[in-house]
């Protein structure tokens, strides 16, 4: 059904929350710095973009025909980005105040007024402070032991390869039982 209702549109955004996050955004390699507005105006703490993230992004689904296309014709026939799309999380699952919905919202209707998809004359975007990440920068870290999640470093922190990000202790034996450390 909602592809049905988002099949012709120039922006899609795929708005929700992430288990345990910062405010992040994905997008397409080639949205970027363009799609850098909406990064700045929902103050997101990281853009990562990816051409093909594997997992069936519902913003993908729009955009990822038309780049595998780009890449086979790209030079025989041009073929540009079918519409603006990227996965925006607001942050975790716990994370829902009426203070951070109202910044939201505001960011949100800053760029599609920027946009020309909403009226009136936005605020200029705030200052960028970063530049976008690859997702194939990122590492997911798999424990084979069971026990307790004890982090070490915390959301947005900046970790250096071989840092000490986290312990599982284990209840029983009062100790730990593995460690993760930040990858390269």
């Amino acid at each position: 059904m909602l592809a049905r209702l988002a099949y012709d549109a120039d922006i899609l955004l795929d708005l929700h929350c992430d288990d345990e996050a910062l405010q992040h955004v994905y997008m397409m390699p080639q949205h970027w710095p363009a799609g850098a507005d909406l990064v700045a105006d929902l103050a997101a703490e990281a853009c990562l973009l990816c051409d093909d993230s594997g997992g069936r992004c519902f913003d993908e689904t729009f955009s990822l025909p038309f780049t595998k296309l780009h890449k086979r014709f790209g030079a025989e026939f041009p073929i540009p980005p079918a519409c603006f799309s990227a996965t925006v999380e607001f942050r975790g699952q716990c994370d829902v105040f009426d203070e951070f919905a109202e910044a939201d919202a505001k960011g949100l209707y800053r760029f599609l007024q920027r946009r020309g998809a909403v009226a009136g004359v936005p605020d200029d975007a705030p200052a960028l402070a970063f530049d976008a990440t690859p997702l194939d920068g990122t590492d997911m870290v798999e424990i084979s032991v069971p026990g307790i999640l004890a982090y070490k470093a915390g959301l947005g922190d900046r970790v250096a390869k071989g840092q000490l990000v986290a312990e599982i202790l284990d209840p029983v034996r009062a100790g730990s039982v593995g460690c993760a450390h930040a990858g390269p």
